[in-house]
Protein backbone atom coordinates (compact mmCIF):
# COMPACT_ATOMS: atom_id res chain seq x y z
CA UNK A 1 0.00 0.00 0.00
CA UNK A 2 1.66 3.31 -1.05
CA UNK A 3 1.22 5.91 1.88
CA UNK A 4 2.94 8.35 0.29
CA UNK A 5 1.30 12.09 0.16
CA UNK A 6 -1.04 10.61 3.16
CA UNK A 7 0.26 12.53 6.38
CA UNK A 8 -1.49 12.99 9.43
CA UNK A 9 -0.97 16.29 11.32
CA UNK A 10 -1.11 17.57 15.18
CA UNK A 11 -2.52 20.55 16.29
CA UNK A 12 -0.97 21.63 19.37
CA UNK A 13 -3.44 23.00 21.88
CA UNK A 14 -0.47 24.58 24.11
CA UNK A 15 1.73 27.40 23.28
CA UNK A 16 5.05 26.51 21.51
CA UNK A 17 6.97 29.69 22.73
CA UNK A 18 6.23 28.96 26.60
CA UNK A 19 6.02 25.72 27.06
CA UNK A 20 2.86 25.49 28.71
CA UNK A 21 -0.25 27.35 28.80
CA UNK A 22 -0.32 30.93 30.86
CA UNK A 23 -2.04 30.78 33.85
CA UNK A 24 -4.67 33.49 33.46
CA UNK A 25 -5.71 34.14 30.05
CA UNK A 26 -5.78 38.06 30.23
CA UNK A 27 -2.45 38.93 31.25
CA UNK A 28 -2.15 42.03 33.48
CA UNK A 29 0.16 44.45 31.85
CA UNK A 30 2.69 46.72 34.37
CA UNK A 31 1.60 50.27 35.29
CA UNK A 32 3.29 53.37 33.30
CA UNK A 33 2.84 54.63 29.77
CA UNK A 34 1.73 52.82 27.02
CA UNK A 35 5.40 52.07 24.45
CA UNK A 36 3.83 54.19 20.89
CA UNK A 37 4.62 52.19 17.81
CA UNK A 38 4.63 54.31 14.62
CA UNK A 39 2.75 52.60 11.58
CA UNK A 40 3.49 54.45 8.40
CA UNK A 41 -0.12 52.54 6.81
CA UNK A 42 -3.52 53.36 7.63
CA UNK A 43 -4.28 50.18 9.66
CA UNK A 44 -2.00 47.12 10.56
CA UNK A 45 -3.06 43.27 11.46
CA UNK A 46 -2.80 42.75 14.80
CA UNK A 47 -0.07 39.26 14.19
CA UNK A 48 2.03 42.14 11.98
CA UNK A 49 1.48 44.22 14.63
CA UNK A 50 2.78 42.23 17.37
CA UNK A 51 5.83 40.89 15.90
CA UNK A 52 6.74 44.90 14.61
CA UNK A 53 6.80 45.88 18.30
CA UNK A 54 8.41 43.08 19.82
CA UNK A 55 6.02 41.03 21.89
CA UNK A 56 6.96 37.88 19.37
CA UNK A 57 10.09 37.04 17.79
CA UNK A 58 8.53 35.51 14.98
CA UNK A 59 5.31 35.67 12.94
CA UNK A 60 4.82 32.07 14.07
CA UNK A 61 4.86 32.98 17.65
CA UNK A 62 2.64 35.95 16.63
CA UNK A 63 0.17 34.09 15.48
CA UNK A 64 -0.35 31.67 18.57
CA UNK A 65 0.06 34.47 20.48
CA UNK A 66 -3.13 36.53 19.16
CA UNK A 67 -5.25 33.39 18.84
CA UNK A 68 -4.56 32.08 22.48
CA UNK A 69 -6.71 34.53 23.78
CA UNK A 70 -3.45 36.33 25.79
CA UNK A 71 -4.07 39.58 23.53
CA UNK A 72 -6.35 42.95 24.85
CA UNK A 73 -7.23 44.61 22.39
CA UNK A 74 -9.12 48.38 23.64
CA UNK A 75 -9.11 46.50 26.89
CA UNK A 76 -10.73 43.39 25.31
CA UNK A 77 -9.95 39.74 24.73
CA UNK A 78 -8.76 39.69 21.25
CA UNK A 79 -8.14 36.35 18.89
CA UNK A 80 -8.38 37.52 15.57
CA UNK A 81 -4.90 37.36 14.38
CA UNK A 82 -6.16 39.80 11.47
CA UNK A 83 -7.58 42.32 13.64
CA UNK A 84 -7.09 45.59 11.82
CA UNK A 85 -5.51 47.98 14.54
CA UNK A 86 -5.48 51.61 13.25
CA UNK A 87 -3.51 54.66 15.59
CA UNK A 88 -5.27 55.00 18.88
CA UNK A 89 -6.04 51.60 19.40
CA UNK A 90 -3.79 50.04 22.31
CA UNK A 91 -2.72 46.46 22.61
CA UNK A 92 -1.37 44.40 25.76
CA UNK A 93 0.25 41.45 25.16
CA UNK A 94 2.94 39.58 27.36
CA UNK A 95 3.16 41.88 30.16
CA UNK A 96 3.79 44.96 28.11
CA UNK A 97 1.27 47.78 26.79
CA UNK A 98 2.08 49.19 23.27
CA UNK A 99 -0.01 52.69 21.44
CA UNK A 100 -0.67 52.61 17.69
CA UNK A 101 0.53 55.85 16.04
CA UNK A 102 0.18 56.93 12.88
CA UNK A 103 2.86 59.11 11.16
CA UNK A 104 2.28 62.95 11.37
CA UNK A 105 0.34 64.42 8.06
CA UNK A 106 -0.61 61.27 6.93
CA UNK A 107 -3.73 60.69 4.50
CA UNK A 108 -5.50 57.97 3.45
Amino acid sequence: MDVKGSRKFVVRRTPVFGGSAPSSPTPKPKGGAPEPVEITTPFIKLDQFLKFSGAAQTGGQAKELAVSGCVLVNGEVCTMRGKKLYPGDRVEAEGRSFEVKGIEGYQD
